[in-house]
């Protein structure tokens, strides 16, 4: 008995085909040969990189849309998903695009032979008309000079050289700044501002964070050296004494 075909409203049972000699005829719902809308495909493959198993997308499939889908069919989903992310990460880099590059590494859970913490290093540019990219991004076991070299190197290949680069903003890794130094060792790097006011933040009394962190923004957005300068002032002389 044939399988019936599965779209994002359920099953369609007998579904009639209609033949024409000449033959030709494309639909808009199912395409040639096809059993599922190509958007049940996009779902599952959402929901597996998610951390949905193989065996609760299955169970969830016939519940959504009344039809188990196979083990064979969501590995061949996430299978095509791999080959878009490949080719995302190995695309070539326009070099003169990208004027500003940010690094920063990002613990998240990862399920592999069990759930675990990994470490996902990130490379965001911006260009100068402030277009956002992400360039490249890497899944190590942890922070280190060889973890962020591998993946500036790969930065490096696909075209980054940096010579337009106007500046690096980074976490502060000791890793990151050493792998740095040997990559990118003519650039300009300036930790991150996020991460700066994180620092102080921890000295504080909590009824300090707000008006504490609402002045210190002051300054970072000061129209001028001189202005940042004359801000820094007043906000370190009021809040020592506080401290």
């Amino acid at each position: 008995m044939p399988v019936p075909p599965l779209t994002r409203h359920g099953e369609i049972p007998d579904l009639v085909v209609p033949r024409a000699e000449e033959g030709g005829v494309e639909f808009q719902t199912l395409g040639r040969y096809q059993r599922r809308q190509l958007e049940i495909d996009k779902i599952l493959g959402q929901l597996f990189l998610a951390g949905i198993s193989s065996r609760r997308l299955r169970q969830l499939s016939e519940a959504l849309y009344g039809q188990r889908v196979s083990a064979t069919t969501i590995s061949r989903t996430t299978a095509h998903w791999a080959e878009e992310l490949e080719q995302y990460r190995t695309a070539p880099i326009a070099d003169e695009e990208v004027e500003f590059l940010f690094l920063d590494g990002i613990s998240e859970r990862v399920r592999e032979l069990g759930v675990e913490r990994k470490i996902l290093l990130c490379a965001l540019g911006r260009t100068a008309a402030g277009k956002k990219r992400i360039l490249g991004f890497r899944l190590v076991d942890a922070e280190d000079t060889a973890s962020w070299k591998a993946l500036l190197m790969e930065l490096k290949v696909r075209g980054l050289t940096g010579k337009h680069l106007r500046l690096i903003t980074v976490d502060g890794c000791p890793g990151l700044l050493a792998a740095l130094k040997e990559m990118y060792p003519f650039q300009r790097v300036q930790r991150c501002l996020a991460h700066r006011l994180r620092n102080v933040v921890v000295k504080l009394k909590r009824h300090q964070c707000g008006p504490v962190m609402a002045e210190c923004k002051r300054v970072f957005a000061a129209p001028s050296k001189s202005e940042a300068a004359r801000r820094f002032r007043v906000w370190v002389q009021r809040w020592q004494v506080e401290a």
